[in-house]
């Protein structure tokens, strides 16, 4: 019987969204580029923000698009790629056209996202960021029928099957969206910085690989914090054997042994070494 979510899914304040494999309606000349904004789909984050419910005047008042919602590597460098010239409702959410700055960040985040005479697309995604005003919970049946055809058993099912609901938000203001590294197809960016220059490109991959790093370090970490617990307990545990055999307590030290024996095998049995992130 599936559970309720509530106390485990988070609420996020932004979501990822993802363009197609190409760039939509470039303008080179313009420095612009549709994208997705938000749709109505179950995010990954288990929860749904109803499109037709978005409070978008006081972002249109300054459409600043940002980097990484105001986080960027280098923090010298501006927070901001650029600006967003129309909102565009659509049947499934809520698109964009983004203008992008026209100074040396605004154009090297621009060529990533497609405007460049060859055409390419090293990244797709957006992330919306927005407050909630008036949210509810859905259950499956609830999602199906707002969803429709975009439901998808494999994908959304997932949360139905372990919860027994997501959320919705069914009125939200709309703070900004920001381009953003998710999903970034890295060997190209290695190229793009190698054979052009492009510091965004560099600063992506450097991003990537400390926050791999610094996952790894939690995981190694996890890891020699498991040992020593077991190491406490095994020493723990060889000090009352020993006090109990003393004693001349011996079923209780051979169970006490026993234990001893358990916990030594499950330590050498334990890989602590932290996996590789792709």
């Amino acid at each position: 019987m599936p559970k309720s979510g509530r106390s485990e899914i988070g609420m996020p304040e932004n979501l990822v969204r993802f363009a197609g494999e190409k760039a939509r309606d470039v303008d080179l000349e313009k420095r612009t580029v549709r994208n997705t904004v938000t749709t109505r789909a179950i995010a990954r984050d288990g929860g749904i923000v109803v499109p037709d419910g978005i409070i978008t005047r006081f972002f249109e008042e300054n459409p600043v698009v940002k980097i990484r919602h105001g986080m960027a590597w280098e923090e010298s460098r501006p927070l901001v790629a650029g600006r967003a010239l129309e909102l565009i409702p659509t049947v499934d959410g809520l698109d964009a056209v983004t203008q992008f700055a026209d100074n040396e960040l605004g154009r090297e985040w621009g060529y990533m996202y497609g405007l460049n005479e060859e055409g390419e697309t090293y990244m797709r995604a957006f992330s919306f960021g927005w407050r909630s005003l008036r949210t509810e919970w859905w259950n499956r049946d609830r999602a199906m029928a707002f969803l429709g055809e975009m439901y998808d058993a494999e994908v959304d099912g997932y949360w139905f099957d372990r919860y027994d609901e997501v959320w919705a938000v069914l009125k939200s203001e709309m703070h900004e969206y920001s381009v953003c590294e998710v999903g970034a197809d890295r060997n190209a960016l290695k190229r793009l910085w190698q054979e052009r220059g492009n510091r965004v490109a560099r600063d992506v991959l450097t991003g990537a690989e400390l926050e791999e790093s610094r996952k790894e370090l939690a995981a190694m970490r996890a890891g020699q914090e498991f040992m020593e617990s077991r190491i406490d307990r095994l020493e723990r545990l060889a000090g009352a054997g020993r006090d109990l055999a003393a004693e001349g307590c011996g079923a209780d030290a051979a169970e006490v042994a026993g234990e001893l024996r358990g916990l030594l095998e499950e330590i050498r049995g334990a890989d602590t070494r932290p996996a590789r992130t792709k």
